[in-house]
């Protein structure tokens, strides 16, 4: 069998390790661009999640002025009866008590939203990190790896 010479397998040699040399790069270079497109997706599903949230929190604040206002509905209802009540009322202490449902108009007033229209304008917090999960699709809130 004929032996090659070193100096003629050089010429592979530096082929073969160029070639690596390549595929290594290129194989970072893959990596570099997922890691770059997984952050891309993840701060895509970031802004949606807030977004998500903020409506969430929006329609939640919504409902929740909806039933305060039943509840005050309900007590203005119940003012209404005692004030009538009230009007055939003569012991001592009627003033005291005419007061005291003046005072109770008053805290309603206050806190109805069909009064105090600036009380339907929902502050959203701004989300934690945990806050943001159940709209991330799976995602984690700490990162695109975590």
């Amino acid at each position: 069998a004929k032996t090659i010479s070193a100096e003629a397998k050089l010429p592979r040699i530096f082929r073969a390790i160029e070639v690596h040399r390549l595929y290594a790069e290129w194989r970072q270079q893959e990596r570099q661009r997922e890691g770059a497109e997984r952050q891309r997706r993840w701060e895509t599903a970031m802004v949606e999640a807030r977004r998500l949230y903020d409506s969430q929190a929006r329609w939640d604040e919504f409902q929740k002025r909806s039933r305060d206002w039943h509840a005050i509905a309900g007590h203005r209802e119940f003012l209404a009866a005692v004030r009538e009540a009230v009007g055939g009322y003569r012991a001592s202490k009627r003033d005291e008590l005419v007061a005291h449902l003046d005072f109770a108009e008053r805290r309603l007033d206050e806190s109805d939203p069909s009064k105090r229209l600036e009380l339907l304008l929902p502050e959203v917090p701004d989300p934690k990190s945990d806050d943001l999960r159940p709209f991330l699709d799976g995602w984690s809130p700490h990162g695109p790896t975590g």
